[in-house]
């Protein structure tokens, strides 16, 4: 016969207490469960209060077409773009024309989605090589920079743009190496930049000859090189040509270079550049160069060298950088403070009779009280002045002329001064 064992009151006390926390666990359990589902529900009306919110929206409504407008003419990064939302994303990807500005620093797999989506469009190319990118040989940077660049050059015949852009000039002569003898069917522009390279100034030892044949180019832009050092195909269809050649020291530049281009319209050379070819032969004619800057050295050769029947437009300025100081010996200074007044001294003259807006710089040091004898059609004169005594002293010379002899300009109507101060005019 078993006999009931008479708990204590602490082992009742701690029986119970067991009990209570049970049940409250299972409360618990069952409270945070709820909460969950509750939380589940909350996250999914908030992302419909969201969806709903945008579809109202005043962006959400612009209509495809309006967006696809926009992305193409405020040249959006396709990334950002196709990241901001669904809509957009959709469109994005769907959009050829947003994919075609491809730069070599993207990743490879970025690369290949943007020629995949870029179809069947052509290319805007954008080499932006560092001195690390070629550096070692066997380098994993050198690996990746390799296959990005063996990518794009696969597709040179969808190239309509290509500019490279680098730090130095044993980097430069590597990357346009990879370019000759290619062939660029579509390729209309090209742009070379070789920025400042500080102490080293001394023009670039080198000679590239990239695209083997590329006959739609029309627009060439070089800065920091010349043409002698980085030679194009036969350019019978180039228009526009642009060197900029102020970060150099010295450099060569024969005016006779634009009869080899019979298509050139525009043409905008600056930089300390020397003609050494005495000019000897009768000039040559180049009837379709309309526009004319001209900031070279050898201004005494330009218009001996060639006439240009329909040139319009005039700009003679600087051959240097305003915030570049060259160190010249006493003798040259005296050479250039003495320059000859190529244009009035030129028995050529009336080479150009439709020229009818000319810019002139007084840092070109050329007189100009006579500057305008032959050229009775220019209606527009823009000086744009450097405030000392030089400059004050063009001015008076350019209106005595003015006042003097006012019929040798019958058309002229606008004169501006740039940087002249207001209390001398």
């Amino acid at each position: 016969m078993s006999q009931n064992r008479i708990r204590s009151p602490y082992e009742i006390a701690f029986r119970q207490a067991f009990s209570e926390i049970t049940i409250l666990d299972h409360a618990q359990n069952d409270l945070l469960q709820r909460l969950s589902h509750v939380r589940a529900w909350r996250q999914q009306k908030s992302a419909q209060l969201t969806r709903l919110m945008h579809v109202n929206s005043l962006i959400s409504r612009i209509p495809n077409d309006t967006l696809a407008f926009i992305f193409e003419t405020v040249h959006q990064d396709a990334i950002t773009v196709s990241h901001v939302s669904r809509q957009w994303r959709h469109l994005a990807i769907r959009l050829p024309s947003l994919w075609r500005n491809i730069s070599l620093g993207l990743c490879s797999d970025q690369i290949e989605e943007y020629l995949n989506r870029s179809q069947p469009l052509s290319l805007a190319i954008t080499f932006v090589v560092a001195d690390k990118d070629l550096r070692d040989k066997y380098s994993n940077p050198r690996e990746a920079f390799m296959a990005r660049l063996t990518m794009l050059l696969d597709h040179v015949s969808r190239w309509h743009s290509f500019r490279v852009d680098c730090l130095s000039r044993k980097t430069m002569y590597t990357v346009l190496g990879y370019l000759g003898g290619l062939s660029a069917p579509c390729l209309t522009h090209v742009s070379v930049q070789l920025p400042n390279i500080g102490l080293d100034n001394s023009p670039p030892e080198w000679h590239a000859a990239i695209f083997r044949t590329a006959p739609l180019l029309r627009t060439v832009d070089l800065r920091g090189i010349t043409l002698s050092n980085c030679f194009f195909p036969p350019p019978d269809t180039l228009v526009e040509l642009k060197v900029d050649a102020r970060d150099l020291s010295f450099g060569f530049m024969n005016p006779k270079v634009f009869t080899h281009m019979p298509n050139l319209r525009v043409a905008d050379v600056r930089g300390p550049l020397l003609s050494l070819d005495e000019v000897t032969d009768p000039p040559l004619t180049h009837l379709t160069l309309e526009q004319l800057t001209w900031g070279c050295f050898s201004i005494e050769s330009l218009f001996a060298s060639i006439v240009t029947p329909a040139l319009r437009y005039l700009c003679l300025t600087r051959p240097q950088r305003d915030d570049l100081d060259y160190d010249y010996d006493s003798e040259e200074d005296d050479d250039l403070q003495n320059f000859p007044d190529a244009i009035t001294n030129c028995p050529r003259i009336p080479i150009l009779p439709n020229l009818d807006e000319l810019h002139y710089d007084v840092a070109t040091n050329y007189a100009a009280d006579c500057i305008f004898v032959g050229l009775p059609k220019v209606s527009i004169v823009q000086f744009p002045l450097h405030v000392d005594e030089s400059g004050r002293e063009l001015c008076n010379s350019f209106f005595k002329a003015l006042a003097d002899d006012p019929s040798r300009w019958p058309h002229l109507t606008t004169i501006g001064f740039e940087g002249l101060p207001a209390s001398y005019l």
